[in-house]
C-alpha cells in the first residue's frame, strides 16, 4: 500500500515538473522574441496537434487572441460529412477545446465558415457562405478573456455578391480597423464599411456596376492599413488596372484620397495585398505578369520607383491574372516583404511556382529572394524581420532573411493547409485537414 502511495505521489510531481517545463518553453519564447538570440532553439521549440472535429479546408484560417493564450479556427465540414458550421476556441498552451459557436444558431444562415479575423480587443468575425448562392454571411461575436464566446452579443449581416457568368467569386476577406470599431469587405462592385458593435453600414464606395461586373471588370482586391487607417482597392476596367486610395475616418466614413492608373501592359493578380509605407502615404505593388516591385506617391499619385524582381513573374498574361502576389511592410527594418503562393485558386489548379522576397525600401536592395519548386501554403515574416516561415506541403522551412540559409525543415504531422504567425512570441498556428499543429518557437 505504502509503495502504491510513493508511486502516485512520484506521478504528480511528475506530471506538474512536465507542465512547468512546457509553460518555461513558451514563456521563454515570448520574453526573448525580440532580442538578437542564437538560432539552435528552432531544434529544441515544442508542439501540439490539436484535434478539430470535423474538416477544415485552406480556407480555414487560425487566428490568436491578443495575449495569444487562446486559438480559433472553424471547421468546413461537420463529423459527418455536413456543410460545416462550428467555429472552436482552444487553449494554445495545453490544445484542450474551450468552446464551440454555431453559425446556424439565432437565426444565422451562414455555412460553411471560412476566413477569421479577430480585433485587438478579441472581437472575433467570421466569413461563412450563405444559403443563398449570392450571398456572404458576416457574424461578429466577442469572445470571453476565458475563451468562450460571448454569443448574447454576437451581430449577424449579410452582403450580396453580384454574379456574372464568367465572375462567380465570393470573396471571404473583411479587414478591421485598429480600434476595433468598424470592418471592411469588398463585394467585387463596392466597398463597404460597418460597425462591429451593431453590424450597421457606415459607408459604402461603389466602382463597379453590378450590370458591368465580368472577369475583366471588377474590384480584384483591397488592402487595409490599421496603422495608418489607409484603404487601397485594386481594380480591373476592361483590361486595364486602377488603385483607388481611401482614409477610413473615425466615424466610419470612406475619405477618397487618389486614383492611380497603373500602366497598361501591367497586371495585378486577383487577390493580390498592396503594402503602404510607415507613414501610410506611398503605396507599394508587384505586376504578377512582370515580376515589377513599384511604389506610388499617393498625393500626387506619381510612379516614384520600379525595380524587377528575377523569378517572380508569370508571362502568361491570362495565368498572372489568377496569380495574386502579397506585399507586407515590416516596420522595424523598413523592408517589404513579397511572397507568392503560386497557385490558381479555381478548379484546374495549374501548378506554379511559388516565390519569397525581401526588399530594402531605403536603397531597393533584394535582400531575400528564393524560388521554390512548387506552391506554396503560407509564409510569414517574424516581427524583427529576421527569419521567414515557409509551409509548403507537410514541410515547413525556416530561412534566414540576410543569408537566404534555410536553417530549419520540419515535417508536420499532415499536409499544411495555411499558416498563421502570432508574432509577439512566434507562435505558428498551421491548418490541417483534421486540425491545428502548433509550434512554439
Amino acid at each position: 500500500m505504502k509503495k502504491q502511495i510513493r508511486q502516485l505521489i512520484f506521478l504528480v510531481i511528475s506530471v506538474v515538473m512536465l507542465n512547468t517545463i512546457i509553460w518555461s518553453d513558451f514563456t521563454n519564447s515570448a520574453n526573448t522574441s525580440g532580442k538578437d538570440t542564437s538560432y539552435q532553439n528552432f531544434v529544441s521549440s515544442t508542439e501540439r496537434v490539436i484535434q478539430i472535429p470535423g474538416q477544415l479546408s485552406s480556407d480555414n484560417n487560425v487566428v490568436f487572441t491578443k495575449d495569444g493564450g487562446k486559438g480559433l479556427v472553424a471547421s468546413f465540414k461537420e463529423e459527418n460529412g455536413g456543410d460545416g458550421r462550428s467555429v472552436y476556441s482552444f487553449n494554445s498552451l495545453t490544445g484542450q477545446i474551450i468552446d464551440k459557436l454555431d453559425t446556424l444558431s439565432n437565426g444565422s444562415s451562414g455555412v460553411n465558415p471560412t476566413r477569421l479575423t479577430i480585433s485587438n480587443d478579441d472581437v472575433l468575425v467570421i466569413s461563412a457562405k450563405s444559403n443563398l448562392p449570392d450571398e456572404v454571411d458576416v457574424i461578429i461575436v466577442p469572445t470571453n478573456p476565458d475563451g468562450s464566446f460571448a454569443q448574447n452579443n454576437k451581430v449577424n449581416l449579410a452582403f450580396r455578391v453580384p454574379l456574372a457568368e464568367d465572375e462567380q467569386n465570393l470573396p471571404d476577406e473583411v479587414s478591421l480597423s485598429a480600434d476595433g470599431r468598424y470592418g471592411i469587405y469588398s463585394n467585387k462592385t463596392s466597398a463597404f464599411v460597418f460597425s462591429t458593435t451593431s453590424g450597421q453600414i457606415t459607408a459604402s464606395e461603389q466602382i463597379i456596376l453590378e450590370s458591368d461586373l465580368s472577369a475583366s471588370n471588377r474590384i480584384e482586391s483591397f488592402t487595409y492599413d490599421a496603422n495608418n487607417g489607409r484603404l487601397a482597392l485594386v481594380h480591373q476596367q476592361n483590361g486595364i488596372y486602377f488603385v483607388s486610395v481611401y482614409t477610413l475616418t473615425p466615424e466610419g466614413n470612406l475619405q477618397f484620397e487618389r486614383r492611380i492608373r497603373l500602366p497598361k501592359r501591367e497586371v495585378i493578380g486577383y487577390g493580390s495585398k498592396l503594402a503602404f509605407d510607415e507613414l501610410g502615404s506611398k503605396i507599394c505593388l508587384v505586376s504578377s505578369n512582370l515580376g515589377q516591385f513599384s511604389q506610388y506617391d499617393i498625393s500626387t499619385g506619381n510612379l516614384v520607383f520600379k525595380k524587377v524582381i528575377d523569378g517572380l513573374a508569370e508571362t502568361n498574361k491570362e495565368i498572372a491574372k489568377e496569380l495574386p502576389i502579397n506585399l507586407e511592410f515590416n516596420s522595424q527594418t523598413g523592408r517589404v516583404f513579397i511572397q507568392k503562393p503560386g497557385h490558381i485558386q479555381k478548379p484546374g489548379h495549374i501548378q506554379k511556382p511559388g516565390h519569397v522576397a525581401v526588399v530594402d525600401l531605403s536603397n531597393l536592395a533584394i535582400i531575400t529572394n528564393i524560388e521554390f519548386n512548387q506552391e506554396l501554403s503560407g509564409a510569414a515574416l517574424t516581427a524583427n524581420g529576421q527569419k521567414v516561415y515557409v509551409l509548403s506541403g507537410n514541410t515547413l522551412n525556416t530561412f534566414l532573411v540576410e543569408t537566404n540559409e534555410k536553417i530549419e525543415s520540419r515535417t508536420l504531422a499532415a499536409k499544411g493547409l495555411n499558416l498563421s504567425l502570432y508574432t509577439q512570441n512566434e507562435l505558428l498556428g498551421i491548418a490541417i485537414s483534421n486540425g491545428v499543429q502548433l509550434i512554439y518557437q
